[in-house]
């Protein structure tokens, strides 16, 4: 009787695992960089929520933020440090659950060797940015800064504070560590009592995806709001994909 199984050669096995490899090699790359943009944003989300949360438990215990005790501002950093510290002892600290000892401190005293948040700085400058550093039980790293502006003229400034600025890295030390990636800016407004990403700084709730999107590129701290816009992901157009 004839038998008619047929057997794969040596020489065919090994060009099918080779054509196996070189797909692999070319695919595996963005299916493990896309996974890490989920994660990413994951974290993004869950940091906006325990952020949103202690804010909104913040207001119910202490009134508007418009009548927080953060008045005094100048211009020292002496001064700047016992602001932002006062801020998150009261206003932060007690809404968030099992976060590590805060102090005022640089991206670079908190262990970081890179970090790029603002694009027209160099990484030293950005690592020498101090604020009152935390973190989040997740991991995700936190600092807190004060925004001003000038409601006087140039020559009699009158510096006042406006709001207080969050810069989250959801994912700790670990790189890339920069803004639009895994970096991103929230803003808590003294004067309109909003919370939000710092691309809603006006309190608006008409967002118009378009200039997010521009905002986005011009300011990459500044993309967590187009994030949420999209659905929470980095949609294919997001200009900081990694």
């Amino acid at each position: 009787m004839k038998n008619n199984n047929k057997a794969f050669t040596l020489a065919e096995v090994l060009i099918t695992l080779g054509i196996i490899g070189i797909i692999a090699a070319m695919t595996l790359p963005s299916i493990i960089a896309s996974y890490r943009r989920k994660v990413v944003v994951l974290r993004l989300k869950r940091t906006y929520s325990v952020l949103s949360q202690a804010f909104e438990r913040s207001k119910a215990d202490y009134g508007d933020p418009s009548g927080w005790d953060l008045s005094g501002y100048n211009e020292s950093v002496e001064n700047n440090r016992i602001i932002t510290e006062k801020f998150v002892k009261f206003y932060l600290v007690p809404y968030l659950a099992k976060i590590k000892e805060t102090k005022y401190a640089s991206w670079k005293d908190y262990g970081y060797k890179y970090i790029k948040i603002f694009s027209s700085w160099s990484n030293e400058q950005n690592l020498r940015n101090k604020g009152q550093m935390l973190a989040l039980n997740d991991g995700t790293i936190l600092q807190v800064n004060i925004a001003t502006s000038n409601k006087g003229t140039e020559e009699n400034r009158d510096d006042r504070i406006i709001a207080i600025m969050i810069w989250a890295d959801v994912n700790g030390l670990q790189m890339p560590n920069e803004a639009g990636k895994d970096i991103f800016a929230f803003r808590i407004g003294l004067t309109d009592g909003k919370f939000g990403f710092y691309a809603s700084h006006d309190g608006s709730k008409n967002y118009n995806r378009a200039v997010e999107l521009q905002r986005c590129k011009n300011n990459p701290y500044m993309c967590g709001q187009l994030i949420m816009l999209d659905n929470w992901e980095m949609a294919k157009d997001y200009p900081w994909l990694w």
